[in-house]
């Protein structure tokens, strides 16, 4: 409880510290991702925290613009003129082997790998916001310039998340360049108005941190569902146009991806780093959760259960679980 207390409490302050930027931006969401948040089966291994913050301009494109608006002229090829999101992002991911507290290289786990980047993006969604396309650039670092060590050790130590000192981060991948170019399908389906809707989704990845391709779905069940669901870090949600003021909605859905080269597990791509054996480049992920917005404030909680991404140590376990906060603030000028 005390952990749960603390993450919604720092979400609840950064987010708010942000309202300086809505004067500009129009959306403001922050993620963290911690294998912590997860209910039962807890850990501190694979992927065992991600921290996002994106800003977006979802109302009208102006003249300074407009390089958006001719992207979204070669994307929808229908009649009606698509809402056009611009969003700035920053983020950081960390990787760990499941023992932490050793600090000898341990080449038969996951290799220690931390990524910080910078993104902008572009969502293009229908007026009636039942399909949306997300492009997105990240440029970052890969290594030791991203302070992995430091979130972790603060994370741990200082929040007290856990009393087991992280101890290896001496052998993590060395620094190299992080670039990626990432796009996005989701297409809401309704089945019963506002309150059930499936919302299929595909997308692929291209860079030097990870080159994937991925499809899946989420079915939604609660009140006055609106938009498109709020993804995980990877993805940015879309703006919306006058909900109603009080929503609420229960998910469920997955995503299976074919992860050709994942550089956190094949020891980079511009340097020789530690690798993971076995590597598995068909990977499952399981989520459910909720989401509820009152007014302008959003808050949604997934749980993630993640299939198996390489061959683990003997007696180890293989799949991972995590917890994913999104704490949203949305002004919008009036309600239904």
């Amino acid at each position: 409880m005390r952990k749960l207390i603390v993450a919604t409490a720092m979400l609840f302050a950064a987010t708010a510290a942000s309202a300086q930027l809505l004067k500009t931006f129009d959306s403001s969401t922050l993620y963290w991702e911690n294998d912590n948040f997860g209910v039962g089966r807890k850990s501190d291994r694979f992927y065992t925290n991600g921290v996002r913050y994106t800003a977006t301009i979802s109302s009208d494109i102006t003249n300074n613009w407009q390089w958006p608006l001719k992207i979204s002229d070669r994307i929808w090829k229908e009649s009606s003129q698509p809402l056009n999101s611009i969003a700035v992002a920053f983020g950081q991911n960390f990787y760990t082997p499941q023992i932490i507290t050793i600090a000898a290289p341990q080449p038969q786990d996951r290799p220690w790998a931390g990524i910080l980047y910078g993104g902008l993006s572009q969502t293009i969604t229908d007026p009636d916001q039942k399909l949306s396309h997300l492009l997105e650039l990240q440029v970052g670092i890969l290594g030791p310039g991203a302070g992995a060590q430091r979130t972790q050790k603060y994370v741990h130590n200082t929040l007290g998340f856990s009393n087991h000192d992280p101890q290896g981060w001496d052998n993590q991948l060395k620094n190299e360049p992080a670039i990626s170019l990432m796009y996005q399908q989701m297409r809401r389906e309704l089945i019963h108005g506002e309150w059930f809707d499936a919302v299929p989704s595909a997308g692929a990845t291209i860079g030097s941190p990870q080159t994937s391709l991925n499809v899946g779905g989420t079915i939604r069940l609660g009140y006055h569902i609106s938009g498109l669901p709020v993804g995980n870090i990877r993805q940015t949600a879309s703006g919306l146009t006058r909900p109603r003021a009080l929503e609420f909605y229960f998910f469920a859905g997955g995503e299976g991806r074919f992860v050709p080269f994942n550089a956190t597990l094949d020891g980079g791509l511009f340097r020789n780093g530690p690798k993971a054996n076995g590597v598995k480049r068909f990977v499952g992920d399981f989520r459910r959760g909720f989401s509820g917005r009152y007014h302008w404030v959003r808050l949604t909680y997934t749980i993630v259960d993640r299939s198996k991404e390489f061959d683990v140590p003997p007696g180890a376990i293989a799949t991972q679980r995590f917890g994913s906060f999104a704490l949203t603030i949305e002004p919008f000028d009036s309600f239904r």
